[in-house]
């Protein structure tokens, strides 16, 4: 892709261009693992020593050192050499031959110096100045091997490293990766347990890639002379068997351990647009923590991420066909002609293969296109039927960032299984949310406006990967209360009068079908509990399809029947948002332009705060503020009064806590600003700068006519080709505004236990003092940010109806906090 410092998308027109574009983002800070423990401060480097004026030789070499005295006024017969202190040598012999110096170590000399004095006299006795030379004597630098350990993928281990023996004791240490290791793992760590001068034991964290890794601890002395401790740690992979099956459908942003051994593609449910099954593995220029790859240029692709299956016996496995769906671009940024997608395998010799590549998109194409997702198949050759055979997937991309995507899909490996048909049909997309346009809005407005904004269409979104019409053989919605009061509702899916009294699927193909709310026959159900709840209390509603499919092959993967149930949040919370927390882009405005979002307040408010999602990007955004804007209604549906500006720094809500995900980041204004009933438009003034502000742009939810920018020109709506929501939000009255400052919370992580953990079912909190449960609040976290759970004096989080995968638990007491990374089975 063109660079994305250049204009990349025209949103609106020519005066577009210069308001407002789309970039890419810089950062994936999902793929962050806040847990892996940084390097120990203080450490003291080795670099080169000074040993300038000093001749260095080794035990077990001769030094031969020529000497250049000044002879001026001696004259030229000069044959008489005099060393002083050659004789006298303690750490080697020492000869004068001439002018030069031969210099030969005492064989068991560990380190020393020796100070020899050089001079030449004429035959007549007149002598030269005396020239020093310091010659110091070092033993050999030595490797001491600790041995094999063996590892799980993804597992610590903590490595006892002997107290140096070095001459003088050490003064520096490193530690890294050893010369010549080629173990393939990148998202590996080693780091030293406790601070230099305490001891050089280290933690090795494994990644999940099989091999033989190598860390080498190097610790050196004042005079440079070093020991290398090598520990050799093997990540066990057992090989696995056919069939290989990953539809990405599980929760959490990383492939399945069991299956795959790198970390670099992110898991979601966002980026493709009518994936085979529910959740896709995207590649892009963003590594496996999250951060925009180094290195390369805008004008060669490089190898970016891979995703390199699990060892799989072939052995003896003749007819074993891989196939795969992929897509570019999607709801992300577009590879072009330069990039491309490469599918590798790995020959007994070790030597890895590319049998088949695809390239990127002509730059011709519009922005508007979204390429559906294509089935491909690549037979195996017989020369890679053994056991520890492996393929990689892998992006090559010229640019840095979350750029050049490419989406992946329903990958198989099968020797019985050999076309794109697979005994499946899947859910493709998460159900529908209660309320629209908004993702997220107080109770009270939503109350207030009736029927206005509950959901009107809803979806059921299909794909029959077999090769005949498939019965939906049972299926049911149900839209469950995740706190207090109970609620659940339930009732079918297919055969129906809303989603269709056909309940065949037609053939290897997606399917889509159609209906509105209202046609439920729960809707009323529904709706008289949301109007019916406490308009000053919050609510997290799980929407869950649920299929059965009887001529499914359940036993060929677990994917096959994990992928019939999928479930959706809805947030009735003290703000307003259009955004589902993630960002697959970001928008930003040009020097001097204001871009707002309008909401609309059904009930008199308070506006006391404003959260907005700010990626990352490449060399920061200097000293600049943000500038927030509120105006109230004008004419036309366009913005009018300015009613509140204020500048604020520009945070960055991961470096305040350290567990989240796609964070935002909360200001809360100085005074709330008073809202009537009707609209008001929330959004920022790009200031003058080398660097425009990005914001958060989810290209998921689409909502219409609520966007504006004004250019010097006055007020338009922001349309064109790309359309998203911009991940700002209102708080209002009642609102948590979550700290953006250190200064402002009292981070504890041991004021609260969780158990058990990993869980399936329930997870407890125990307090480890005494407190007033009534005060105890805790907010759950899905892997994407989402809220997913919150409640108020209560001790126990209901994890049952989740998906499996990491969450983040957040436990409060008045202004102290504690973070817990949740496991869910």
């Amino acid at each position: 892709m063109k660079s994305y410092l250049l204009p990349i998308l025209l949103l609106v027109g020519l005066q577009g261009l210069t308001a407002q574009r789309i970039v890419p983002l810089m950062e994936q800070p999902q793929l962050h693992d806040p847990h892996r423990s940084p390097v120990v401060s203080a450490r003291a480097v080795c670099g080169e020593p000074d040993l300038e004026g000093i001749e260095r030789i080794v035990a077990g070499e001769q030094g031969t050192i020529k000497i250049d005295l000044d002879t001026v006024g001696l004259g030229s017969d000069l044959t008489d050499y005099r060393c002083t202190g050659c004789a006298t040598a303690r750490y080697g012999t020492a000869t004068l031959s001439g002018d030069t110096v031969l210099y030969t170590p005492n064989a068991d000399v560990q380190q020393g110096l020796d100070t020899l004095g050089l001079y030449v006299c004429s035959p007549g006795g007149v002598c030269s100045d005396t020239v020093q030379l310091v010659i110091l004597v070092q033993r050999p630098g030595r490797t001491i091997e600790l041995g094999n350990r063996l590892i799980q993928p993804g597992a610590n281990d903590t490595v006892t490293v002997p107290l140096d023996e070095l001459p003088g004791g050490a003064v520096c240490r490193t530690i890294a990766g050893c010369a010549g290791n080629d173990y393939g793992g990148r998202s590996q760590l080693s780091y030293f347990t406790r601070a230099f001068g305490q001891g050089n034991s280290f933690v090795y964290e494994a990644s999940n890639y099989g091999g033989t890794d190598e860390v080498c601890v190097r610790v050196c002395n004042e005079y440079g002379l070093c020991d290398t401790y090598r520990t050799s740690l093997t990540v066990d992979r057992p090989s696995v068997e056919l069939p290989f099956f990953d539809d990405f459908s599980y929760a959490g942003v990383r492939p399945e351990v069991a299956l795959w051994q790198d970390e670099d593609v992110l898991i979601n449910r966002n980026y493709g647009v009518l994936p085979p099954s529910i959740g896709v593995a995207t590649f892009d220029a963003i590594d496996f923590n999250g951060q925009s790859y180094t290195g390369g240029s805008n004008r060669v692709a490089q190898p970016r991420d891979y995703l390199t299956s699990s060892s799989v016996n072939l052995a003896g496995k003749s007819g074993t066909v891989l196939s795969f769906y992929l897509q570019p671009k999607g709801l992300g940024n577009r590879p072009e002609v330069q990039d491309s997608f490469l599918v590798q395998f790995l020959d007994p010799s070790g030597e890895w293969n590319t049998v088949f590549a695809v390239s990127g998109r002509p730059t011709t194409e519009s922005n508007t296109v979204i390429n559906p997702f294509t089935g491909y198949l690549i037979d195996v050759a017989t020369e890679y039927q053994y056991d520890g055979f492996q393929f990689r997937f892998l992006n090559l991309s010229t640019e840095y960032g979350a750029v050049d995507n490419w989406h992946l899909d329903y990958v198989k490996l099968s020797n019985t299984s050999t076309s794109l048909i697979t005994q499946d049909l899947a859910l493709v997309e998460a159900p529908f949310r209660l309320v629209a346009p908004y993702t997220s809005l107080p109770v009270r407005h939503l109350q207030a406006a009736g029927q206005v904004l509950l959901a009107d269409s809803i979806y059921l979104k299909l794909w029959n990967h077999r090769a005949d019409v498939t019965p939906v053989t049972a299926s049911t919605y149900r839209v469950e209360n995740l706190g207090e009061p109970a609620f659940s509702s339930e009732a079918g899916l297919l055969p129906s009068s809303y989603f269709g009294q056909d309940n065949g699927i037609a053939p290897a193909s997606a399917e889509v079908r159609r209906a509105t709310f209202e046609q439920l026959p729960t809707y009323q159900q529904i709706r008289a509990f949301l109007f019916g709840l406490d308009p000053e209390e919050d609510y997290r509603l799980l929407t869950t399809y649920d299929l059965t499919v009887a001529t499914e092959d359940a036993a060929f993967a677990p994917g096959i029947v994990r992928n019939n149930r999928a479930s959706e949040l809805t947030v009735l919370d003290d703000y307003f948002a259009y955004d589902d927390g993630s960002a697959e882009v970001a928008i930003e405005g040009q020097s001097g332009n204001v871009i707002v979002q309008r909401y609309t307040a059904y009930v008199a408010d308070q506006l006391t705060g404003i959260r907005l999602r700010i990626p990352r990007g490449l060399g920061g955004l200097g000293d600049q503020n943000i500038n927030f804007v509120v105006y109230g209604a004008g004419e036309e549906g366009m913005p009018g009064e300015l009613l509140y500006s204020t500048e604020a720094p520009v945070l960055y809500a991961e470096d305040y806590y350290r567990d989240s995900l796609q964070a935002f980041t909360s200001y809360a204004l100085e005074e709330a600003v008073e809202l009537g009933v009707g609209d008001f438009y929330v959004g920022w003034r790009q200031p003058v700068a080398n660097r425009s502000l990005p914001v958060g742009f989810d290209r998921n939810n689409q909502p219409v006519g609520v966007q504006f920018f004004d250019a010097g020109a006055g007020w338009q709506e922001l349309g064109g080709a790309t359309r998203g929501a911009i991940m700002i939000r209102p708080l209002l009255a009642g609102a948590e505004v979550r700290p953006t400052s250190t200064e402002k919370i009292d981070v504890i992580t041991h004021i609260f236990d969780v158990f058990p953990n990993p869980t399936s079912e329930t997870l407890n909190i125990r307090p480890l003092e005494t407190v007033n449960i009534a005060d105890l609040s805790y907010r759950l976290f899905a892997a994407s940010g989402q809220l997913v759970r919150a409640d108020r004096g209560s001790t126990v989080v209901n994890m049952a109806t989740l998906l499996s995968g990491v969450y983040l638990l957040e436990c409060r007491i008045g202004a102290r906090t504690s973070r817990h990374k949740i496991v869910r089975r």
